[in-house]
């Protein structure tokens, strides 16, 4: 049975600012797809999105809608201030209170918060909760999901995930969150290189064709390398034989003299074969070098961090907290909180939105934080620690990308900035000189992530590092990090990448208490139950 067309796509192309994000995109969403678009940060993704819903134009090419679409766009829970309500958060979007409250009671029973409720305080299973039911009202064919996953916890993510496998139209997902990509998609569309490929499968059979392809590339490339190698010979046996021919043409000619009619003749006849030759030659050599060239891998840009600790790399103690307490004022947080972290410990912290993980994780080091936390506490004189913010507080908007690292690092001159600069992917001049306000989500938490590893450090958290950043950029922060020998303390619920680090103990904020879980990312399924099924638990 042939799959009904909802969207399609003809010759699609879009430029911005001289830069060719795609070109000549032809591509459909069938009824019931559910396809992960995935690529760099800067491909283009959002902009793709954003042209599919019709709110963007394309520079070339059209788009053929026969059905309701719905674009979800990024929305950063961090940005929101206390002062905005859910009530003021649904009439920016012109949507009743009322409307949003019978779509959340039909997807999901009674809502449980109310329009006076801070967008903030939401956890992550409301705030999805909310998101879906206001995409829902206009009852879409295809849903566009523009990063949904960022700052959703376990509850949140869970939450999502059982609406999109229920979901009866199609839909496109940006996530950098591989697990959750595995779960709901069936196909990838991988943006790269100014067009689409399409695989078939969950995201990590997209890897794994990836690889294959990879493997069969580098098969055939050095395939082709051995070619031109055997043409260049086979040219130089020629030229060694025509060298050798010319040589004892002229030794004859003195010897025995000849003719001066049949020696022009043999001389014409013997230079046009040699042309002839030469030429075959020269084409097969330009051609097999041609085939070398279109394999050649293209250079990767991807970050390349390297993090380094202080000269002391015993095992020790950085951080003891025993009978603490965590308050915003009179607000409780935690209470009767025992934690220590030694060097090398390498620990994830979890919990629903609100419950206090960032406030925590700022006071372990007395960074600035509206918490206190009292109790008896012991830190190491010689502690060198650096809280990474998911807010990404420590880039000034109005200084250079050089004027920040700076700002961090007063002691590195221009061309060590440039040299760290140029290992989170700011290498050209124009890069690294202009304001930081004109960075993207991913790139501001590039040079956070450059900022932060300019310096020898024993311990350092890393408050949500997975928003806004590509899979792929992930990956590679997480290879540094798995060489870091230093103290890691992880703020995530993308169990995946925790899993990458080695986490060796989780703990998770429930009832105002820091417990342990039973479980480590090592097993993915265990570990993430684990997680949701005390989030949905937590009062």
């Amino acid at each position: 049975m042939r799959m009904s067309v909802l969207l399609s796509t003809h010759d699609l192309g879009f430029e911005l600012q001289h830069k060719t994000l795609f070109k000549a995109l032809s591509v459909s969403i069938g009824h019931g797809e559910r396809i992960a678009l995935v690529g760099k940060n800067g491909a283009g993704k959002t902009t793709l999105l954003k042209i599919l819903a019709g709110l963007a134009k394309p520079t070339a090419g059209h788009i053929d809608k026969h059905e309701a679409v719905r674009y979800l766009p990024q929305l950063d829970f961090t940005l929101f201030e206390h002062s905005d309500t859910v009530a003021r958060f649904l009439e920016l979007q012109e949507i009743p209170w009322s409307d949003a409250q019978v779509s959340i009671a039909q997807l999901f029973g009674a809502a449980s918060f109310t329009p006076e409720r801070e967008m903030c305080s939401l956890s992550g299973g409301e705030l999805a909760k909310l998101l879906i039911a206001i995409s829902n009202l206009a009852k879409p064919d295809v849903l566009l999901l523009d990063e949904p996953t960022n700052h959703l916890d376990a509850e949140g993510l869970e939450t999502l995930a059982q609406y999109l496998a229920e979901f009866r139209g199609a839909f496109v997902v940006v996530s950098h969150d591989p697990r959750f990509l595995d779960r709901v998609a069936t196909t990838v569309w991988e943006l790269a290189d100014e067009s689409i490929t399409r695989y078939g499968g969950n995201y990590s059979y997209y890897r794994a064709q990836k690889q294959l392809i990879e493997e069969a590339r580098e098969r055939d490339f050095e395939a082709a390398k051995k070619s031109v190698r055997k043409a260049r010979k086979a040219i130089e046996r020629r030229e060694t034989r025509v060298s050798r021919a010319e040589r004892a043409g002229k030794r004859a000619k003195s010897e025995q003299g000849r003719d001066k009619m049949a020696e022009a003749h043999h001389k014409n006849m013997a230079e046009r074969e040699a042309g002839k030759l030469k030429r075959r030659q020269d084409k097969t050599l330009a051609e097999r070098a041609q085939r070398v060239e279109s394999l050649r891998k293209p250079k990767r840009n991807t970050t390349h961090a390297e993090l380094e600790t202080g000269a002391d790399r015993s095992r020790r103690m950085l951080v003891s907290i025993t009978s603490g307490t965590l308050h915003v004022g009179p607000e409780e947080l935690l209470r009767n909180l025992n934690l220590r972290i030694e060097f090398g410990d390498r620990i994830a912290i979890a919990g629903k939105n609100g419950s206090g993980k960032s406030s925590l994780a700022k006071t372990l080091i007395e960074a600035a934080s509206a918490a206190t936390l009292d109790g008896n506490i012991k830190r190491s004189e010689r502690l060198e620690a650096v809280y990474m913010d998911q807010k990404y507080a420590t880039v000034d908007p109005e200084r250079s990308l050089i004027g920040n690292i700076q700002k961090e690092n007063p002691y590195l001159d221009e061309q060590a900035v440039r040299g760290m600069l140029g290992k989170f992917l700011f290498s050209a001049d124009m890069d690294v000189k202009k304001k930081a306000g004109t960075l993207s989500g991913g790139e501001t938490a590039r040079l956070t992530l450059a900022q932060t590893t300019a310096r020898p450090i024993d311990l350092l958290i890393l408050d949500e590092p997975t928003n806004n950043l590509d899979i792929e950029t992930l990956d590679s922060i997480a290879t540094a990090l798995e060489d870091f020998p230093g103290a890691l303390v992880v703020i995530s619920h993308n169990v995946r990448f925790l899993a990458r680090l080695g986490i060796d103990r989780a703990y998770i904020i429930t009832e105002h208490s820091l417990k342990q879980m039973q479980s480590t990312p090592e097993d993915e399924e265990l570990f993430y139950t684990e997680l949701v099924t005390a989030e949905r638990s937590s009062a």
